[in-house]
């Protein structure tokens, strides 16, 4: 008998056939339960403990857990059965739980653990009503089988999860394994719970009425530990949930069948800690998500900013309305400032007047500043999609689109405040296939004539210039005369419409060695103009001409005039 008692605690779970929950990687540990010993583990039920649930065992508990020959390393066995505990008690030596071994909590009690807890890993070991705490720094990880969870995809977990969720005093791993995991209300995360997921591990809603996990530190102050390894989340109204929470890193292999993948919001009264910043989160994969990312402020003046969002593929099935969207109820807006968004692939529903999908949305008119919007493929856009509906400052949209744009999607809006129009300093960089043969007009208001009567949609393109005939020099207002040269010296002007050059903002065109310096094709680009504010979508560039050309050959292409052009917008309305 002496040899059981010596015997460490995790030799002794190993030979019992129970699991010690330690880190959140290991999901494999394989235990034979023994056939027999040389002698029996004590048990609770040797000193007197009722395995039936009829009576209260705590007083049996707290005499074996301070019986003298139970030295700093020894453990309290519980072998199977039901075993009621009526009093709030700790235990301050180690408990394992043999397979069948239940721990019934009665209302109003708290079950307080001070060394650490093994038992199968998908046992149940906790029931009732009362409470079960695990001291500051005892307990590793837990999971949520012990709790009741079934992970059997048609019995509601919700209850369980939750009270795993809350029975740590310290950083706890909340362990779900490759199973799915049936809920019907949020799963409230503690800011001492570290949620690992095995792969394969799944929450699904009962429907999609309620929201799968939620972040929500209740008082100003107070951080979050540790990076959350969430299950893959299906069918939830909010996937995931930040509630006046930040400082935190989540990761779920997917999201799909939500509302909204991400919300990121504040609900707390003005002047109560409302700043919500360093929230990191990655999502591989997307499906049938309405709003990826959606940010809400209940009462006004919360600050939401300096986050960072990634995702791998976005597949929209129809429902989608935006990736990043905006809202505010009241109070006044929110100071939204500084967020970044990557995906890889955004694949929006098929072409539908239902279909609206707008890449950066804001349902009120106040102005977002430094939202920094990444995506690496935009498939098709539906007719009705378009990149922003929202009033912006200090933005980044960099799209590399699998198809040309059209005028309508890339449409920025223009909001006054009163009689003011609002500033937009912003940064366009939209990558689409390449067009060839794109030649400057030689009049101004030719949009017709140009490329088929399409603004250009890409930032990066080459133009070429055709100088058949002499442009009206805008200075004299009138035109030099025709002639068969172009002469060294003599200003001339072409345009082209791009899609951009709208709203009277002002366009950047970049062109290499800009300015007086000649090209290797004998012209020198000295002014570009944005002419959107009398004619949508104009571009008014200038060239010089270095040399002497003759205009036979500049038309027929003999003198090849064509250079990059990178077209963004940075301007003011």
């Amino acid at each position: 008998m002496s040899g059981a008692v010596l015997t460490t605690f995790v030799v002794l779970l190993g030979s019992l056939g129970l699991a010690l929950a330690s880190t959140p990687s290991s999901y494999s540990w394989v235990y034979t339960y023994p056939t027999g010993f040389s002698c029996d583990p004590l048990s609770i039920k040797q000193f007197g403990a009722d395995p039936t649930g009829a009576k209260d065992v705590s007083g049996v508990l707290t005499s074996v857990n301070s019986i003298s020959n139970f030295d700093a390393s020894g453990i309290i066995h519980i072998t199977a059965g039901t075993y009621l505990v009526a009093k709030s008690i700790a235990l301050s030596k180690p408990v394992s739980l043999s397979a069948g071994a239940v721990l019934k909590i009665a209302s109003g009690v708290t079950l307080t653990f001070n060394s650490p807890v093994a038992a199968p890993s998908s046992s149940q070991i906790f029931s009732g009503p009362g409470a079960v705490k695990f001291g500051f720094g005892v307990q590793a990880s837990v999971y949520v089988e012990w709790f009741g969870a079934k992970g059997n995809g048609a019995t509601d977990d919700t209850a369980a999860i939750n009270a795993v969720l809350a029975a740590g005093d310290s950083s706890l791993n909340v362990m779900f394994q490759a199973k799915t995991y049936l809920t019907s209300g949020p799963l409230m995360v503690p800011s001492n719970a570290v949620v690992q997921a095995a792969p394969g591990a799944m929450v699904k809603g009962k429907s999609r009425l309620a929201d799968a996990f939620v972040f929500q530190l209740p008082t100003a102050g107070g951080i979050y530990i540790g990076r959350q390894s969430l299950p893959a989340l299906q069918n939830h109204r909010r996937a995931i949930t930040f509630s006046d929470a930040g400082i935190i890193d989540v990761y779920s292999p997917s999201v799909s069948g939500c509302d909204e993948a991400v919300r990121v919001q504040s609900t707390r009264a003005k002047g109560a800690g409302r700043q919500i910043s360093q929230v990191r989160v990655e999502v591989p994969k997307l499906d049938n998500v309405i709003k990826v990312v959606n940010f809400f402020d209940k009462n006004g003046g919360a600050v939401m900013q300096g986050s960072n969002f990634r995702f791998g593929t976005y597949t929209d099935s129809g429902s989608g309305t935006a990736l990043i969207s905006f809202q505010a109820s009241g109070g006044g807006w929110a100071y939204w400032d500084s967020n970044d968004y990557h995906f890889d692939r955004v694949t929006p529903a098929a072409s539908s007047s239902a279909n609206k999908l707008v890449l950066l949305a804001c349902d009120v008119s106040t102005t977002l500043y430094r939202q920094n919007l990444y995506i690496s493929r935009l498939d098709p856009l539906p007719a009705g999609g378009r990149l922003t509906n929202a009033n912006i400052q200090d933005c980044m949209m960099v799209v590399s689109a699998s198809a040309a744009l059209s005028a309508a999607q890339m449409a920025l809006p223009v909001f006054r405040s009163g009689t003011v129009k609002s500033n937009n300093f912003n940064n366009f960089m939209l990558t689409a296939p390449a067009i060839a043969g794109l030649t400057a007009s030689t009049s101004p208001n030719t949009r017709a004539s140009f490329n088929g009567g399409l603004p250009l949609t890409s930032s990066l393109f080459t133009l070429a210039l055709r100088a058949n005939k002499p442009s009206r020099d805008p200075r004299t207002g009138k035109t030099p005369a025709d002639g068969k040269t172009w002469p060294a010296g003599e200003a001339r002007r072409f345009y082209f419409y791009h899609g951009l050059a709208q709203n009277q903002q002002l366009v950047y065109v970049t062109v290499p060695k800009i300015g007086a310096t000649c090209q290797p094709s004998g012209v020198a680009i000295t002014g570009i103009f944005d002419n959107s504010a009398t004619v949508p979508y104009e571009v008014e560039v200038v060239a010089v001409a270095c040399k002497p050309l003759v205009v036979a050959d500049v038309k027929s292409g003999k003198v090849n005039i064509s250079f990059p052009v990178l077209v963004g917008t940075v301007g003011t309305d």
